[in-house]
């Protein structure tokens, strides 16, 4: 007999739910005008880019996250302040604009239209930039009118410029839809393919099956290659 130690089988792995979904911004009725009904605020973040800081800034502070590139504008012409009845939300929302340095609370109140004359300092311009996201209003944004009286040919080039990105945001969000019209299909085929080999598994095999060991009957089947996280992600939610 061999006097070499029987090597003991690794217990198999079990994978954790961790996948976190992204869901699209939830832009609710607020107390106030929707900046795309503000010509002011309307007109000054169509004007200005898709990464630009002051627009992401905002958006981050009145949505709680950062937003996706061609999404920014859309999410934010749409804001319409804090609902009435959410009491602590401004607290909430004059917190986040604190932390922010003095240029961008400058910038962000250029691309609202609220106005900086009579701010000496900081703690004013923010007071009045919070009370304007709460409760956006047409009278309140009147700060940009000097930044709007442009001349004609600056005022042709600010046309052509916003009519070119309007027309490269439009193409990327088709790309994306494109993109995520793929994605779904994909997903799809995915699915069937692990139900077939869920169905073929039984209940003890079930338990001990590794993520490695579904890849490898994956390959078996002889369909297109799938990403182990996709995999991972769909298998899961089978069990």
């Amino acid at each position: 007999m061999s006097s070499r130690e029987k090597r003991e089988r690794a217990a198999p792995q079990r994978f954790e739910t961790g996948f976190k979904v992204s869901k699209p911004v939830a832009v609710a009725a607020g107390a106030g005008t929707a900046l795309q009904d503000i010509e002011a605020s309307c007109e000054n973040i169509k004007a200005r880019g898709l990464d630009d800081e002051a627009l992401i800034s905002l958006h981050t502070a009145v949505f709680g996250r950062r937003p996706k590139r061609t999404l920014v504008k859309k999410n934010l012409l749409q804001w319409s302040g804090l609902a009435a009845s959410d009491e602590g939300a401004k607290a909430k929302l004059d917190a986040k604009i604190q932390k922010w340095k003095l240029p961008v609370i400058k910038d962000a109140c250029d691309v609202l239209g609220v106005s900086r004359s009579e701010a000496p300092d900081k703690a004013t311009l923010t007071a009045r930039l919070l009370d304007f996201l709460a409760e956006p209003s047409a009278a309140a944004a009147s700060g940009s009118k000097r930044k709007r009286a442009a001349s004609g040919g600056a005022k042709k080039k600010q046309k052509k410029a916003a009519k070119e990105e309007a027309e490269e945001e439009e193409e990327e969000e088709e790309e994306e839809e494109e993109e995520e019209e793929e994605e779904e299909e994909t997903d799809e085929v995915l699915k069937e393919r692990l139900e077939k080999i869920h169905s073929s598994l039984s209940k003890e095999e079930l338990e001990s099956v590794t993520i490695k060991q579904i890849m490898a009957k994956l390959s078996e089947d002889g369909g297109d290659e799938v990403d182990k996280a996709e995999v991972k992600k769909q298998w899961l939610k089978m069990l």
